[in-house]
């Protein structure tokens, strides 16, 4: 969809309403000639650029699209606001890793043998440590990791 400027202002869809020079409206944007829409003072702008929204901005400079690198304060809100949306994945992680130790020992208890080996489910609690996630932050991603857990390695010992 082609954007149009107005009197160089951000480029916006074509209004359902446009004023000639003329002073004659037109109110079928189906029917706009490029005439028309010229003559009503837009004029086409140029594609957007593509940009990664977490690192860089596009603004609009009188007649051009402009990209900018995002200055740090931005980063630091993007980052907070990635946190923020991060930390209820993290929560359900850590619960069912506190739950596949709390099965994993039960079993280990009552001399079972254990479907997954406590050592797998050690490993992955440490990974859910919330300083070790915020750790891992990708500024170019924007984004942070939180691993899973490898549920098809079980205890090589396990039977059914």
């Amino acid at each position: 969809m082609t954007l149009y400027s107005y009197n160089l202002n951000t480029p916006e869809t074509l209004p359902d309403r446009i004023v000639l020079s003329s002073g004659y409206t037109r109110t079928d944007p189906e029917t706009f000639t490029d005439a028309e829409i010229l003559d009503a003072g837009y004029v086409a702008a140029p594609d957007k650029p593509d940009c990664n929204i977490k690192t860089h901005k596009v603004l609009w400079v009188n007649t051009e699209w402009i990209t900018y690198e995002l200055n740090d304060e931005e980063k630091a809100e993007i980052k907070e606001h990635e946190w923020r949306r991060a930390n209820p994945e993290i929560s359900q992680q850590q619960w069912a890793a506190l739950k596949t130790y709390r099965d994993t020992r039960i079993d280990m208890d009552a001399s079972k043998e254990p479907m997954y080996l406590l050592t797998d489910v050690n490993a992955w609690i440490d990974k859910l440590d919330r300083d070790y996630i915020y750790s891992t932050y990708n500024e170019t991603l924007g984004q942070f990791t939180i691993e899973g857990f490898d549920w098809t390695k079980i205890n090589p010992d396990w039977t059914a």
